[in-house]
């Protein structure tokens, strides 16, 4: 079930923070990486696209992620 009080306790700012500086630095890495050389290096520009997609998405999963089932599995996790 999803709880409403993860979108009224969200923290928008932090999200819309990263959001910004993400695009910001990737719009930064795109004209650095194309600007007037013969040989393109986007191949930098699409890992970075990536890297910064997998975070987003982690950090989002982490928020719905309740992290008190934990407490069953925390024996078994310290042993690993």
């Amino acid at each position: 079930m999803f709880d409403r009080r993860l979108i009224q306790y969200f923290g928008w700012g932090l999200l819309g923070l990263t959001l910004l500086l993400g695009i910001f630095g990737l719009s930064t890495l795109y004209s650095a990486v194309t600007a007037g050389t013969q040989i393109s290096q986007k191949v930098l520009y699409v890992k970075q696209l990536i890297w910064f997609s997998t975070g987003m998405t982690l950090m989002v999963a982490s928020v719905l992620f309740n992290y008190r089932t934990l407490e069953r599995w925390a024996p078994e996790i310290y042993v690993l």
